[in-house]
């Protein structure tokens, strides 16, 4: 019994956490740009030579103009990512 009450006690805690840290807003530099880096930025960053097309993404500027502050689906970028 004490077992399943620390158990319980201790997915509680986490669930708790869990929900905290989905409390902070977005943003860019910390949620966003660690999946540009990782992903798109080998053809969309700063090196001019390697870039595809004119658009960037290592700036917030960049990724503004395929990613719509709140609505996300609203952009061509969702777009090309879910189809």
């Amino acid at each position: 019994m004490v077992f399943l009450a620390r158990a319980i006690t201790g997915l509680a805690f986490l669930g708790a956490a869990n929900l905290a840290a989905w409390a902070d807003p977005i943003s860019f530099n910390r949620d966003i740009r660690p999946i540009l880096s990782n992903n798109c930025y080998a053809c969309h960053g700063f090196d001019e030579n390697e870039r595809k097309a004119d658009l960037r993404l290592d700036t917030a500027e960049g990724a503004a103009a395929v990613i719509e502050k709140g609505d996300p689906t609203a952009r061509t970028l969702w777009k090309r990512i879910t189809n």
